[in-house]
């Protein structure tokens, strides 16, 4: 896999290249069927975040990842993806804990330690490989009388009237 990372100063971005070899990579086999694969959520405290997720019963993908960026302490954890299917080819959110800067302890930094990308999609190819298909949520969990509320139609009808026919 290969991987960009554009640094934005307050926004960050990482485009990732599947390098295929005796199987098709999780990288290529998701952009056969998608385009985005995942977006990173900041969270002030990842831990708090987790403690919170875990207790509505969100699935997680793995341990924290840890990493030292150069500005400090990265922290990131994967969700499971939001549909069954196969991991390679599944959305799925991340999430991050990253490190502050700046005068006022304000400033994110957005880059992307070299091993990140590695050990996130060793994760993918260890669920794919053991077919996991597993969700981020699990709606087992919804309350059986539990359905949304109606929601008022946002879409406003116009009335066309026909043109007559040119000879």
């Amino acid at each position: 896999m290969k991987l960009w990372c554009i640094d934005f100063k307050n926004f960050g971005m990482v485009l990732v290249e599947g390098i295929d070899r005796a199987k098709t990579s999780q990288v290529s086999a998701f952009v056969n069927r998608h385009s985005v694969q995942h977006i990173a959520f900041d969270t002030p405290s990842l831990e708090n975040f987790v403690d919170h997720a875990m207790s509505l019963g969100t699935n997680l993908r793995g341990r924290q990842l840890v990493n030292d960026d150069g500005f400090g302490t990265l922290k990131q954890l994967f969700g499971k993806g939001y549909a069954k299917q196969d991991a390679a080819e599944m959305s799925f959110p991340e999430y991050i804990e990253r490190p502050r800067g700046g005068a006022k302890g304000k400033e994110v930094n957005t880059d992307v330690p070299q091993n990140t990308g590695k050990n996130f999609y060793q994760r993918i190819e260890d669920a794919r490989d053991s077919k996991d298909t597993s969700t981020l949520t699990d709606f087992s969990m919804m309350p059986a009388e539990w359905s949304p509320e109606p929601q008022p139609s946002k879409r406003e009808t116009t009335q066309t009237t026909e043109e007559p026919a040119l000879a």
